[in-house]
């Protein structure tokens, strides 16, 4: 089994997740992007920002 390391940051600050929240972001968010056409199938690393934009 692989070891997987989820790091959560919101406006700049870490949220510090135990390990089950870990495993279940992580295998969520693999799943998801695996299912994708041009995504191979076991990446070593993946990288998602959402951007809220603030309407004044």
């Amino acid at each position: 089994m692989e070891k997987m390391n989820v790091i959560l940051e919101c406006d700049g600050k870490i949220v510090p997740l135990n390990l089950f929240v870990q495993k279940f972001l992580g295998n969520s968010v693999l799943g998801m992007v695996q299912s994708l056409d041009k995504v191979k199938k076991n990446p070593k690393q993946v990288y998602i920002a959402i951007r809220k934009e603030v309407k004044r």
